[in-house]
């Protein structure tokens, strides 16, 4: 790791908690036991390693850090808000979450549920109403006014009558709280005058990667991950190059299918709406069924089964690798960034993402309850299939090890601009909780 570096994330890390701060609903804010569920949730905790590696990747791509905040916001509050659900009793059933009681275990199982609904809508409600990539904020176009709609009727509504969220809190908390009309993002951070270079719209899927010469997916996960085109609504089964834009196994050519630029080009003014658009739909993906939802209901699915390697990288692909993916890209897409430099940062994200998962299978067995802020030894004791029950202590170890020394080699030709995502990958690696 770098001299400077734990001071790089100490200071990125301060910056960020004000971030958070200031977007989330406040409490006073009603219904107030929701926001205040939704703060104990996301504040005064965790590594943050989703938002370091945004800026990192930022950084690499000349971004303004105001924009990057608010992309690598969204993507903590959708990390935030699998933890609330994951914890719950239908699904890992753990009373500890980043050494405090687990949400549920605070507040109650209702108000756990509707904490995560909320954030993750509130996640896109950022994305949409930030200019990120281009100059302060901007005009609503057809779409993107769509999506804040959608956002603002689902989680953190600008009146108290458009929100399927708010209607519930009754029922969670004591007392009847009055419904007041306030906006979720009352010190919304205001995105600097000067402008950015503008990133191609036509960058490549985002979450299409098929291969990796370090795993054993091309046969699993090679065709798990695909964005739908703009005019085909459904993700797109077939072969590479078939309705489909996913990497080659090289990462560097593009197999295009139908053309999304120039259909999105159809619905906005500019390049930079339709990029910002591309930015939702990769976060979008990065999270629903083809992405960590899909990999945790696999999850659920192999309690007391034994995976191959290949099933196993099949589920954590998803599971967990899809959001740290998402946070490389998005934290890039919010400066300028070719699509030759966004393959190889997705290959990246996608290596590394798979190393933090073997190092979090080691740690289950090596590490203690306080250390790891989280019940260890949960996955051994709830006989779930690991890197460590497949491959043995030392086999994890080899094979982080290994995702990790490839991983640096893909940034090699960034140079010295990419020393932050080179010393975030030595931290996922070497961490010790």
């Amino acid at each position: 790791m770098h001299a400077d570096f734990q001071g790089w994330v100490a200071d990125r890390q301060t910056r960020f908690e004000e971030v958070l701060r200031g977007l989330l609903p406040r409490a006073e804010t009603a219904p107030h036991r929701l926001h205040e569920a939704m703060r104990y949730a996301v504040l005064d905790g965790g590594k943050r390693v989703r938002p370091l590696l945004a800026f990192a990747a930022g950084e690499l791509a000349g971004a303004d850090q105001t924009r990057v905040d608010v992309a690598a916001a969204a993507v903590e509050l959708i990390h935030a808000y699998s933890l609330v659900h994951d914890d719950m009793p239908c699904m890992d059933d753990d009373v500890l979450r980043r050494g405090k009681p687990a949400c549920h275990v605070q507040y109650d199982e209702a108000t756990a549920l509707l904490v995560g609904d909320a954030l993750q809508t509130l996640a896109f409600q950022l994305l949409a109403e930030h200019r990120l990539n281009g100059h302060a904020r901007f005009p609503h176009t057809r779409d993107t006014l769509l999506v804040e709609q959608l956002a603002t009727r689902l989680g953190e509504p600008t009146t108290p009558a458009k929100s399927l969220v708010m209607a519930q809190p009754a029922d969670c908390g004591s007392g009847s709280e009055k419904l007041l009309a306030g906006h979720p993002c009352e010190a919304a951070i205001p995105a600097p005058d000067a402008p950015q270079r503008r990133v191609m719209a036509s960058h490549p899927n985002p979450l299409g990667e098929t291969t990796s010469h370090s795993t054993r997916l091309q046969t699993t996960a090679a065709k798990s991950l695909v964005i739908p085109q703009a005019g085909n609504p459904h993700p797109n089964p077939l072969p590479e190059g078939e309705g489909s834009i996913a990497l080659s196994p090289s990462g560097g050519k593009l197999d295009r299918g139908l053309g999304a630029n120039e259909s999105l080009r159809e619905f906005h003014a500019n390049d930079d709406a339709a990029h910002q658009l591309e930015m939702v739909r990769l976060l979008a993906v990065a999270s629903g069924s083809r992405g960590m939802a899909g990999g945790q209901a696999i999850d659920l699915s192999s309690v007391g089964k034994a995976l191959t390697l290949p099933e196993l990288e099949f589920m954590h692909i998803h599971k967990t690798g899809a959001l740290i993916r998402a946070a490389v890209l998005l934290g890039a897409h919010c400066g300028s960034a070719s699509a030759e430099q966004l393959a190889r940062l997705d290959h990246f994200g996608k290596l590394i993402g798979l190393a933090f998962q073997v190092v979090d299978d080691v740690l289950d067995c090596e590490a203690d309850t306080a250390t790891l802020g989280k019940t260890a030894g949960k996955d051994a004791d709830s006989d779930k299939p690991t890197y460590v029950s497949l491959l043995g202590m030392q086999g994890a170890r080899d094979m982080a090890q290994r995702l990790h020394r490839e991983a640096l080699e893909t940034l090699a030709e960034f140079g010295a601009a990419a020393q932050r995502l080179r010393d975030l990958a030595d931290f996922i690696v070497l961490r010790k909780f």
